[in-house]
């Protein structure tokens, strides 16, 4: 009988033996519950990031579509608009070089006596015209504007595209080629292959496998 009871030393043994993989299950489970966390969270901040920029990519090809179907009133739906122009500081009778420039919508009451604006298809052709205002008329709602500084010309209000702003920047030069045939297919091309890449390999979540087991 004496042989069934545990002496002093042993019981001190298992009572360390039992302590000790307490502690350890206790240390290990939240281990791998913060683990599964952080990994959560992870993946929730790359998706958001992910999605905003998506966002920001659908709204560019919206601002640069209405110029592309809608071009004669694309400057007064965005307010913006970058155009192809002939600057006003060239000689008619020499060869013209074209600039991409920056326009807004044109309102008799934001511009005045010198002031630039351009105007669309002058001598026949397909581009926009920089001149300069030398004279308004309220009354009859024209104005006149030169090219050259010595030939006149005289517009009514509607018959002018826009208000010059400045000629553009490379990032100007950038929008502006999106909004012409080729660029917006490039862009869109380049924005499907960016997106559709990151969201394969970063965002997607891995379809399970199905095991079937057979009983």
């Amino acid at each position: 009988m004496l042989n069934n009871f545990l002496t002093t030393e042993e019981i001190l043994k298992r009572i360390h033996t039992s302590t000790s993989t307490v502690q350890a299950q206790k240390t290990h489970v939240p281990k791998a519950v913060k683990s599964q966390k952080d990994v959560d969270r992870k993946n929730k901040i790359k998706k958001i990031i992910y999605f905003s920029l998506l966002a920001l990519a659908i709204i560019h090809i919206v601002f640069v579509t209405i110029p592309l179907i809608a071009p004669a009133g694309a400057v007064n739906v965005i307010g913006r608009q970058y155009v192809m122009a002939v600057p006003n500081n060239q000689e008619l009778d020499n060869e013209l070089n074209t600039k991409i420039v920056q326009i807004k919508p044109f309102r008799i009451d934001d511009v005045s006596v010198g002031d630039a604006v351009v105007i669309y298809g002058k001598f026949g052709t397909n581009v926009y015209w920089v001149e300069e205002i030398v004279a308004i008329d309220y009354g009859n709602q024209t104005i006149d504007a030169s090219f050259d500084g010595f030939l006149r010309n005289t517009y009514l209000y509607e018959e002018v595209s826009g208000t010059l702003i400045r000629e553009t920047s490379l990032f100007g030069t950038l929008l502006f080629v999106a909004t012409q045939a080729r660029g917006y297919l490039a862009l869109l091309v380049t924005y499907t292959v960016i997106f559709g890449t990151v969201y394969y390999f970063y965002i997607r979540e891995p379809k399970q496998k199905n095991i079937n087991i057979k009983k």
